[in-house]
């Protein structure tokens, strides 16, 4: 298999490789993350359009996969917002039987 036609550069930009032609274009094409999502779009458009059966039944799992995304992000914002208050609370135990000591 040949290398792929693009080549990271910088920070998170893709450059191109060179390559001529159909396979620069199809390089651009793959390396936009902007372009990838469009074309996903339209491809998944097209299987709607030609087998309804199937287009309905690929539709329903990247549906389910965006929902436990937006499930797995609220659990981890969940998470990460409990470890902060147990933080804080952590701090809080352990400055009073200093304040104590120091009044002592």
């Amino acid at each position: 298999m040949d290398p792929p036609a693009v080549r990271r550069g910088g920070a998170d930009r893709a450059a191109p490789e060179g390559g001529r032609r159909l396979r620069y274009a199809v390089g651009e094409l793959l390396s936009c993350t902007r372009c990838t999502g469009a074309w996903s779009a339209l491809a998944l458009v097209g299987l709607r359009l030609h087998a309804p059966a199937t287009g309905r039944a690929v539709t329903s799992v990247l549906a389910t996969s965006a929902g436990n995304d937006f499930l797995h992000s609220g659990f981890a914002w969940l998470c990460s917002r409990a470890n902060a208050q147990a933080q804080v609370a952590e701090r809080s135990s352990s400055a009073r039987p200093a304040a104590a000591a120091r009044a002592a």
